[in-house]
Protein backbone atom coordinates (compact mmCIF):
# COMPACT_ATOMS: atom_id res chain seq x y z
CA UNK A 1 0.00 0.00 0.00
CA UNK A 2 1.24 3.55 -0.99
CA UNK A 3 0.22 6.53 0.95
CA UNK A 4 1.09 9.93 -0.56
CA UNK A 5 0.29 13.62 -0.58
CA UNK A 6 0.11 15.68 -3.71
CA UNK A 7 1.36 19.28 -4.08
CA UNK A 8 1.29 21.67 -7.11
CA UNK A 9 4.07 24.67 -7.05
CA UNK A 10 3.99 27.88 -8.55
CA UNK A 11 6.33 30.51 -9.14
CA UNK A 12 7.44 32.91 -6.68
CA UNK A 13 8.61 35.22 -9.11
CA UNK A 14 7.24 37.23 -12.25
CA UNK A 15 10.21 38.03 -13.46
CA UNK A 16 10.24 37.97 -17.33
CA UNK A 17 14.09 37.09 -17.36
CA UNK A 18 13.79 33.07 -19.22
CA UNK A 19 10.76 31.18 -20.82
CA UNK A 20 10.22 29.08 -17.39
CA UNK A 21 9.94 32.43 -15.78
CA UNK A 22 7.28 33.36 -18.12
CA UNK A 23 5.26 30.37 -17.65
CA UNK A 24 5.52 26.56 -16.07
CA UNK A 25 5.42 25.07 -12.97
CA UNK A 26 6.86 22.20 -11.01
CA UNK A 27 4.19 19.06 -9.26
CA UNK A 28 5.75 17.13 -6.28
CA UNK A 29 3.98 14.01 -4.95
CA UNK A 30 5.66 12.37 -2.01
CA UNK A 31 4.88 9.10 -1.02
CA UNK A 32 5.97 6.14 1.52
CA UNK A 33 6.10 2.17 0.79
CA UNK A 34 3.72 1.60 3.83
CA UNK A 35 1.86 3.19 6.57
CA UNK A 36 4.27 1.08 9.23
CA UNK A 37 7.49 -0.92 9.55
CA UNK A 38 9.45 -2.77 12.43
CA UNK A 39 12.50 -0.68 11.41
CA UNK A 40 14.04 1.90 10.57
CA UNK A 41 15.68 0.78 7.35
CA UNK A 42 12.55 -0.10 6.36
CA UNK A 43 11.37 3.50 5.69
CA UNK A 44 12.01 4.39 2.10
CA UNK A 45 10.16 7.63 0.18
CA UNK A 46 9.42 8.01 -2.66
CA UNK A 47 9.61 11.63 -4.38
CA UNK A 48 8.09 12.32 -8.14
CA UNK A 49 8.58 15.93 -9.46
CA UNK A 50 6.41 17.10 -12.56
CA UNK A 51 7.08 19.29 -15.09
CA UNK A 52 3.64 20.46 -15.83
CA UNK A 53 5.07 23.67 -17.94
CA UNK A 54 5.49 23.85 -21.58
CA UNK A 55 9.41 24.49 -21.40
CA UNK A 56 11.71 21.92 -20.41
CA UNK A 57 14.08 23.15 -17.18
CA UNK A 58 17.03 22.38 -15.40
CA UNK A 59 16.25 22.51 -11.57
CA UNK A 60 19.38 22.81 -8.96
CA UNK A 61 18.86 19.46 -6.80
CA UNK A 62 21.20 20.06 -4.07
CA UNK A 63 19.22 20.50 -0.89
CA UNK A 64 15.98 18.78 -2.55
CA UNK A 65 14.10 16.06 -3.12
CA UNK A 66 15.82 15.76 -6.69
CA UNK A 67 19.37 14.74 -4.57
CA UNK A 68 19.52 11.33 -3.90
CA UNK A 69 23.58 11.67 -3.40
CA UNK A 70 24.60 13.66 -0.84
CA UNK A 71 23.09 13.77 2.99
CA UNK A 72 21.58 16.40 3.36
CA UNK A 73 18.32 17.49 4.76
CA UNK A 74 15.59 17.37 2.18
CA UNK A 75 12.57 16.23 4.75
CA UNK A 76 11.36 17.46 7.92
CA UNK A 77 11.36 15.06 10.46
CA UNK A 78 8.38 15.00 13.46
CA UNK A 79 6.91 13.17 16.07
CA UNK A 80 4.13 13.88 18.54
CA UNK A 81 4.97 17.52 17.58
CA UNK A 82 8.97 17.28 18.20
CA UNK A 83 11.61 17.61 15.55
CA UNK A 84 13.65 14.59 14.91
CA UNK A 85 17.78 15.64 14.55
CA UNK A 86 19.04 15.96 11.71
CA UNK A 87 21.98 14.07 11.47
CA UNK A 88 23.94 14.50 7.70
CA UNK A 89 25.96 17.54 6.20
CA UNK A 90 25.10 21.18 5.41
CA UNK A 91 27.00 22.70 2.42
CA UNK A 92 28.14 25.76 1.34
CA UNK A 93 27.05 26.26 -2.52
CA UNK A 94 29.73 27.67 -5.23
CA UNK A 95 27.67 27.89 -8.43
CA UNK A 96 30.75 29.38 -10.10
CA UNK A 97 32.27 25.88 -9.43
CA UNK A 98 29.42 23.87 -10.43
CA UNK A 99 28.95 21.77 -13.64
CA UNK A 100 25.65 20.57 -15.00
CA UNK A 101 25.48 18.00 -12.39
CA UNK A 102 24.13 20.37 -10.16
CA UNK A 103 20.99 20.28 -11.75
CA UNK A 104 18.11 17.64 -12.44
CA UNK A 105 16.73 18.63 -16.58
CA UNK A 106 13.04 17.96 -16.39
CA UNK A 107 11.43 17.94 -19.57
CA UNK A 108 8.19 19.62 -20.27
CA UNK A 109 5.06 17.11 -19.32
CA UNK A 110 7.90 14.33 -17.56
CA UNK A 111 8.45 13.37 -14.36
CA UNK A 112 11.88 12.69 -12.54
CA UNK A 113 11.32 9.60 -9.81
CA UNK A 114 13.66 9.51 -6.74
CA UNK A 115 14.24 6.76 -3.89
CA UNK A 116 15.31 8.35 -0.79
CA UNK A 117 16.46 5.91 2.12
CA UNK A 118 16.44 8.15 5.70
CA UNK A 119 17.52 5.87 8.13
CA UNK A 120 20.67 7.23 8.33
CA UNK A 121 19.83 10.63 8.34
CA UNK A 122 18.01 11.62 11.08
CA UNK A 123 18.46 10.31 15.11
CA UNK A 124 15.45 8.20 15.63
CA UNK A 125 16.65 6.67 18.44
CA UNK A 126 16.63 9.67 20.55
CA UNK A 127 12.67 9.99 19.50
CA UNK A 128 11.44 6.22 20.06
CA UNK A 129 9.25 4.40 18.43
CA UNK A 130 6.27 5.89 17.10
CA UNK A 131 4.25 7.56 14.00
CA UNK A 132 7.17 9.74 12.64
CA UNK A 133 6.05 12.66 9.96
CA UNK A 134 7.72 13.96 6.79
CA UNK A 135 7.63 16.80 5.25
CA UNK A 136 9.66 17.63 2.16
CA UNK A 137 11.51 20.81 1.60
CA UNK A 138 9.73 22.61 -1.39
CA UNK A 139 11.55 25.25 -2.30
CA UNK A 140 13.14 25.08 -5.64
CA UNK A 141 15.69 27.16 -8.11
CA UNK A 142 15.36 26.70 -10.96
CA UNK A 143 16.03 27.85 -14.65
CA UNK A 144 14.86 26.88 -18.41
CA UNK A 145 16.94 23.92 -19.76
CA UNK A 146 18.73 26.02 -22.11
CA UNK A 147 19.94 28.69 -19.96
CA UNK A 148 23.41 29.00 -19.43
CA UNK A 149 23.22 30.05 -15.23
CA UNK A 150 26.17 32.69 -14.87
CA UNK A 151 25.32 33.13 -11.34
CA UNK A 152 22.66 31.97 -8.96
CA UNK A 153 20.52 35.01 -9.06
CA UNK A 154 19.72 33.68 -12.82
CA UNK A 155 17.56 31.29 -11.25
CA UNK A 156 13.72 31.91 -10.18
CA UNK A 157 12.50 30.47 -6.32
CA UNK A 158 9.60 27.82 -6.72
CA UNK A 159 7.85 27.89 -3.61
CA UNK A 160 4.98 25.28 -2.15
CA UNK A 161 3.46 24.05 0.82
CA UNK A 162 2.87 20.49 1.14
CA UNK A 163 0.96 17.69 3.49
CA UNK A 164 3.11 15.20 5.35
CA UNK A 165 3.57 11.32 4.69
CA UNK A 166 3.05 9.48 7.58
CA UNK A 167 4.41 6.22 8.43
CA UNK A 168 4.67 4.43 12.44
CA UNK A 169 7.84 2.31 13.03
CA UNK A 170 7.22 -0.32 15.25
CA UNK A 171 10.17 -1.82 16.47
CA UNK A 172 13.87 -1.04 15.80
CA UNK A 173 14.74 2.97 16.01
CA UNK A 174 18.45 2.03 16.41
CA UNK A 175 21.24 2.62 13.89
CA UNK A 176 23.58 0.10 12.80
CA UNK A 177 27.55 0.11 14.13
CA UNK A 178 29.89 2.09 11.96
CA UNK A 179 33.32 1.29 11.50
CA UNK A 180 35.37 3.26 14.69
CA UNK A 181 38.06 5.75 13.42
CA UNK A 182 41.25 6.15 14.79
CA UNK A 183 41.20 10.06 14.14
CA UNK A 184 39.43 13.08 13.46
CA UNK A 185 39.54 15.86 10.68
CA UNK A 186 37.79 18.66 9.22
CA UNK A 187 38.68 18.86 5.24
CA UNK A 188 38.15 22.41 3.52
CA UNK A 189 37.15 21.89 -0.37
CA UNK A 190 39.82 23.38 -2.79
CA UNK A 191 37.30 25.84 -3.62
CA UNK A 192 37.40 27.62 -0.14
CA UNK A 193 41.00 28.76 -1.21
CA UNK A 194 39.97 30.03 -4.34
CA UNK A 195 37.64 32.90 -2.41
CA UNK A 196 38.90 36.14 -1.54
CA UNK A 197 39.38 38.17 1.58
CA UNK A 198 36.75 40.76 2.96
CA UNK A 199 38.48 43.88 1.51
CA UNK A 200 37.89 42.44 -2.03
CA UNK A 201 34.38 43.66 -1.70
CA UNK A 202 36.16 47.05 -2.28
CA UNK A 203 38.06 46.48 -5.10
CA UNK A 204 37.32 43.33 -7.90
CA UNK A 205 34.22 41.41 -6.33
CA UNK A 206 30.82 41.88 -5.45
CA UNK A 207 28.22 40.98 -2.75
CA UNK A 208 26.46 38.86 -5.06
CA UNK A 209 29.44 36.83 -5.34
CA UNK A 210 29.36 35.10 -2.85
CA UNK A 211 32.78 34.42 -3.04
CA UNK A 212 34.25 36.02 0.38
CA UNK A 213 36.19 33.66 2.59
CA UNK A 214 34.79 35.03 5.53
CA UNK A 215 30.96 34.93 4.56
CA UNK A 216 31.80 31.38 3.54
CA UNK A 217 33.03 30.95 7.33
CA UNK A 218 30.41 32.68 8.80
CA UNK A 219 27.61 30.39 6.69
CA UNK A 220 29.43 27.07 7.77
CA UNK A 221 29.51 28.99 11.79
CA UNK A 222 25.65 29.40 11.58
CA UNK A 223 24.96 25.95 11.19
CA UNK A 224 27.10 24.86 13.79
CA UNK A 225 26.11 27.55 16.09
CA UNK A 226 22.33 28.05 15.34
CA UNK A 227 21.19 25.35 13.42
CA UNK A 228 20.61 26.77 10.36
CA UNK A 229 19.36 25.06 7.07
CA UNK A 230 19.96 25.43 3.38
CA UNK A 231 16.53 27.00 2.64
CA UNK A 232 18.51 28.30 -0.91
CA UNK A 233 21.68 30.52 -2.11
CA UNK A 234 21.60 33.56 -4.07
CA UNK A 235 21.48 37.08 -1.99
CA UNK A 236 18.60 38.27 -4.37
CA UNK A 237 16.63 34.30 -3.33
CA UNK A 238 17.61 35.98 0.09
CA UNK A 239 16.13 38.13 -0.02
CA UNK A 240 12.87 36.90 -1.18
CA UNK A 241 12.13 34.78 1.62
CA UNK A 242 9.96 35.32 4.85
CA UNK A 243 10.96 36.41 8.25
CA UNK A 244 11.07 32.98 10.16
CA UNK A 245 12.93 31.44 6.95
CA UNK A 246 15.32 34.44 6.67
CA UNK A 247 17.05 33.34 10.03
CA UNK A 248 16.59 30.17 9.09
CA UNK A 249 18.72 29.96 5.82
CA UNK A 250 22.69 30.04 6.61
CA UNK A 251 22.84 32.26 3.01
CA UNK A 252 21.19 35.23 4.33
CA UNK A 253 23.78 35.65 6.99
CA UNK A 254 26.27 35.69 4.31
CA UNK A 255 24.62 37.87 2.07
CA UNK A 256 24.28 40.48 5.28
CA UNK A 257 27.57 40.40 6.76
CA UNK A 258 29.17 41.42 3.75
CA UNK A 259 26.83 44.17 2.50
CA UNK A 260 27.00 45.76 5.94
CA UNK A 261 31.19 45.77 4.65
CA UNK A 262 30.58 47.04 1.89
CA UNK A 263 28.12 49.99 2.77
CA UNK A 264 30.10 50.91 5.62
CA UNK A 265 33.96 49.95 4.71
CA UNK A 266 34.46 50.85 1.32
Amino acid sequence: MFVWSFVTLGLASAALASPFKRSGGLSVKLSAAAVSVESIDDLKLVAEVTNTGSEDVKVLKYGTVLDDKLPTRVFTVTKDGSTVPFTGIKIQLSLADADDTAYTVIPAGQTVTVNHAVAPLFDFASAGTGKFSFEPVTTFQVAGAAERVANIDDLTKVDATVSAVDVEVTADVAKREIQARNKRAIYFCSIFFNEVATPSLCSGTSVASRNIRGGTTLHEMTHAVAGTDDIGYGCSFDQSLSDSQSIANADNFNCFTTQVYANTRC
